[in-house]
């Protein structure tokens, strides 16, 4: 099968090399002109990512950004909750089969299968809380419902979406992914664009566009690629997926739960005790967290495939020590970044949120912290290495539980610095389960 604009298959050669191994200036020559294309279309995608969540931040009034922040914030984490287990199966089971497309389909099928089954009896669950937050913040019952409606149908085609992509990040064909980003930001913008001039800005309207126009760009564009990889007719999982699946979600649930917890626990005090305006702060810092999504977008679809498929021994050991390299270089360059230039990206948020430069700072440190944890936790959700994952919720919620005594946690700074100290305690656990996982006792069976 040749190879189409939107492909960019690892060459052979240079798949089979071992990480220490000196490549042919041919290898190199390919590996940097990929990595070139990845890197230019990754910035035009975040880029235009960024301009549509500035404009949203900037033309919202502030309560109706916090209804909105809460609505995403409910999709997030049901869509969070369905993905345990998921991803780490995709990874783990899906990385050796990538050349077998029945197999592959089989696996994706499955997986799909148990996304409904988490999604089903999440929402029940989720959806009374932000409910309850929503109108604890003052927002109309009818648009309360609404609101959550919309939520709901994006996180059902997130769903779609995840599973289109995932064969082909595994196949490492990022290009297509990228360019379909691209096109998605493009017509997000423009549709912003419009509700700006029409002075139609609101929650439900930017949930909508999100919903109806971005949301269905991946399910129209990917299934056919996708289909080169992994065949959607397969009903063959591999031996024993629908069990191995079961029980990496189920050993993935308390890691879940404190990954929930740290995000989203802070955002709870603030919400339910019926500040708005704190709400609509932490949302509006979370913006900052776009400045990470070039190097978290190489962390997700180059990084962890690879930690997914490169030989266990000193290749991996290597490739995980790159990783936490590579996790350190880009908190430093996060902090440093918005100590410069703080300022001026509170210019852009717009003049509501002008007066919160510690919290900026404060906000940076956390997500500093946040993605050098998801560096080092990448190499645990490629191999699957889950098996003590009992111990997250326990030293996660243990130690925010301790911070609520010394934190203003209603305020938005001390929000933060709970969120810092969950984060903390995530890394602590990965640390222990990966010095476990490389002597062979964190695998899920």
């Amino acid at each position: 099968m040749s190879r189409s604009l939107g492909d960019d298959t690892t060459d052979a050669a240079a798949t089979q090399k071992p990480l220490n191994s000196k490549l042919s200036p041919r290898i190199k020559a390919g590996w940097f002109k990929k990595l070139s294309l990845f890197s230019g279309l990754e910035l035009v995608s975040r880029v235009l990512q960024m301009l549509g969540a500035l404009l949203v931040v900037r033309f919202l009034a502030k309560d109706e950004y916090a209804w909105y922040s809460l609505a995403i914030g409910f999709q997030g984490m049901v869509g969070f909750l369905t993905m345990i287990g998921a991803g780490a199966a995709l990874f783990s089971m899906g990385g050796p089969i990538v050349n077998d497309r029945k197999a592959l389909g089989g696996l994706v099928r499955a997986v799909k299968s148990w996304r409904w089954r988490l999604m089903a009896f999440s929402l029940p669950v989720v959806l009374p809380i932000f409910a309850i937050l929503l109108y604890r913040n003052a927002c109309p019952p009818l648009l309360i419902a609404l609101l959550l409606l919309l939520a709901c149908g994006m996180m059902w085609l997130e769903i779609q979406r995840h599973l289109l992509a995932a064969p082909l990040e595994l196949a490492m064909r990022f290009n297509l992914l990228q360019k379909v980003e691209v096109i998605a930001a493009v017509v997000r913008l423009l549709a912003l664009g419009v509700l700006i001039g029409m002075m139609w800005m609101n929650a439900a309207s930017v949930l909508l566009v999100s919903t109806l126009l971005v949301g269905w760009i991946p399910l129209i564009l990917l299934p056919k690629r996708t289909a080169e990889i992994a065949d959607p007719e397969s009903t063959a999982p591999p031996a024993d997926a629908t069990r191995r699946i079961r029980a990496l979600s189920l050993t993935a649930m308390p890691g879940a739960a404190s990954y929930m917890l740290e995000s989203q626990f802070a955002t709870f005090f603030v919400a339910f005790a019926g500040y708005t305006t704190g709400v609509a702060d932490l949302g509006a810092l979370a913006r900052v967290g776009l400045l990470l999504t070039l190097p978290t977008a190489f962390l997700n679809k180059i990084i962890q495939p690879k930690l997914a498929t490169v030989a266990a021994g000193h290749s991996l050991v290597r490739a995980w020590q790159l990783t936490l390299v590579f996790g350190v270089s880009i908190g430093a360059l996060m902090m440093g970044g918005v100590w410069i230039f703080g300022d001026y990206l509170l210019l852009l948020l717009g003049p509501a949120y002008a007066g919160l430069k510690f919290e900026l700072l404060l906000y940076a440190a956390f997500q500093a912290i946040s993605f050098f944890t998801s560096s080092n936790g990448s190499l645990l959700e490629a191999r699957g290495w889950l098996k003590r994952s009992w111990m997250r919720p326990i030293v996660v919620l243990g130690s925010m539980t301790c911070a609520t005594f010394f934190l203003p946690i209603t305020t938005v700074s001390g929000a933060i610095g709970l969120m810092i100290v969950g984060s903390l305690g995530n890394l602590l656990v990965d640390g222990i389960i990966i010095a476990l996982g490389f002597r062979g006792r964190s695998h899920v069976q």
